[in-house]
């Protein structure tokens, strides 16, 4: 693979258009590379462009089609196309003439809090047992709901409900990133248009967002991940040999449980451990657009 020695943009943004159902952005890049490249398929992946890229100065554009010719051995020239996706959707068939409708909600949920946010300090009894029952916080995220029209529904996305996002991905402006994503509903509406009898379909996608932090340093955001505290009533000694009794001070087995280090000891610094329990997906091939419409 040959590599860029330079990369000039001959008419970046001159060529833009902005239509009902998109805008999109052709560019044309000469490029030199450092050795002689056979074919185009070699010149594109020497490139450094990848269909799905975001333009690096149009965040909202992504990279939609890519041509190449030789001028020489090593020089190409280069036809990007840049495009928004506002009204594209799953079936690759949405009607030019609608644009995406937004709706925005909320959707909340509690979770235990252990830990206190402001000191840092555990949340325990002078005494230095946990209340019970124990505090918890109510958390707001919010929702929104996406709908497009097409010529036809996707039955099969009703199976997707309640699976997560996989990866980074912009939907109408909103970036969400990886297990912060919930398909939380997939409606089918048909629309009969009432001077040609045509049906089509406005088909919503509501997402929930979730950008829930990690409880312990650096406090990442984890989303929909789920934390468990690392607690027991047994520990492993040392950290090798099997499972015993957690004992108190009077060498009592303890009815409370309690905080475990990484090896299975006993440890009193909250921690938690990290799982990912819901369906996983590419929101990818939903298609929706990454950019909010300009109406």
């Amino acid at each position: 693979m040959a590599n860029v020695l330079t990369d000039v943009c001959r008419n970046d943004g001159t060529n833009a258009s902005r239509a009902n159902d998109a805008t999109e952005l052709g560019e044309s890049h000469y490029i030199t590379f450092d050795a002689v490249v056979t074919d185009a398929v070699d010149a594109i992946n020497s490139s450094g462009y990848t269909i799905g890229q975001n333009h690096p100065n149009y965040t909202s554009l992504k990279l939609v089609g890519i041509n190449c010719n030789p001028v020489s051995g090593s020089e190409w020239m280069f036809e990007l196309t840049w495009n928004d996706n506002q009204t594209q959707s799953g079936s690759g068939a949405t009607p030019a003439e609608f644009k995406a409708l937004i709706s925005y909600g909320s959707w909340s949920f509690q979770r235990v809090v252990e830990v206190d946010k402001d000191s840092g300090d555990i949340i325990e009894n002078t005494a230095g047992e946990k209340f019970d029952p124990p505090p918890l916080e109510t958390i707001t995220y919010p929702t929104i709901s996406v709908t497009v029209r097409e010529n036809t529904p996707n039955i099969n996305l009703i199976e997707d409900v309640g699976s997560i996002n996989d990866a980074s991905i912009d939907i109408v402006g909103v970036t969400i990133p990886a297990f912060c994503g919930m398909l939380a509903d997939y409606k089918i509406d048909p629309v009969t248009d009432p001077e040609t009898g045509v049906v089509r379909y406005n088909n919503t996608f509501t997402f929930q967002l979730n950008f829930n932090k990690d409880q312990e340093p650096p406090n990442l955001t984890i989303g929909f991940k789920t934390q468990i505290a690392n607690v027991g009533l047994n520990e492993i000694v040392g950290g090798v040999g099997d499972p015993q009794q957690i004992q108190d001070g009077n060498q009592q087995p303890v009815n409370t449980p309690q905080f475990l280090d990484a090896n299975g000891a006993v440890n009193r610094s909250p921690n938690y451990l990290t799982y990912v329990i819901n369906d996983v997906i590419d929101f990818t091939t939903f298609g929706l657009p990454t950019a909010y419409p300009s109406y």
